[in-house]
């Protein structure tokens, strides 16, 4: 769970930033609490209420987006304000952090209502239509299975699997992943 972890924090420390400066990475952030090996299934129907080690794992992570949002915030004031005292940058703190994370399990219950769907556009038994997913997502969920599968076996490769690992990773770059969070 140790890459999972890095995974993780990168993709909460680009929505923090995005918070901060309009840049829109929180539905990459749910999308990667939401595939993240070891992450709870479902961890956007947790209530803050919750109790028990499937909770906590969530709510140590909202805690951490917390921190994360009040953090680039502080970044930001400080890079606007060279000479602001320290107490005056530890006052700096995200206006709202609940809604950002409210934003995201919102973004994920959408990513697993869409991943639900049919990944083809096939008739159901009544001949009726099934929704489709977009082909976006489910181009970026089938690299980022064969990622993850490569990955295992990166040390066994030679050069053609090299390659092979790198065309993954400019595809989920050319879906809007970023690198350092793979």
């Amino acid at each position: 769970m140790g890459d999972t972890k890095s995974m993780i924090e990168s993709y909460r420390n680009n929505a923090a930033k995005s918070m901060v400066s309009g840049y829109g990475a929180l539905r990459d952030y749910a999308l990667c609490l939401s595939s993240a090996e070891g992450f709870p299934a479902k961890w956007w129907e947790i209530e803050a209420r919750d109790t028990g080690p499937v909770a906590e794992v969530v709510h140590a992570e909202k805690a951490a987006l917390f921190i994360a949002l009040h953090t680039a915030v502080q970044a930001k004031f400080i890079a606007d304000n060279p000479n602001a005292t320290q107490s005056t940058v530890a006052k700096q703190k995200y206006s709202n952090p609940s809604t950002i994370w409210a934003r995201a399990r919102q973004y994920a219950a959408q990513y697993a209502s869409e991943k639900g769907n049919p990944a083809e556009d096939e008739s159901s038994d009544t001949g009726t239509t099934q929704e489709r997913r977009s082909l976006l997502l489910r181009t970026t969920e089938e690299a980022m299975k064969l990622y993850k599968a490569h990955k295992k076996e990166e040390q066994f490769f030679g050069d053609a699997g090299r390659a092979r690992m790198l065309k993954l990773v400019e595809l989920l770059e050319a879906c809007g992943m970023k690198r350092e969070a793979l």
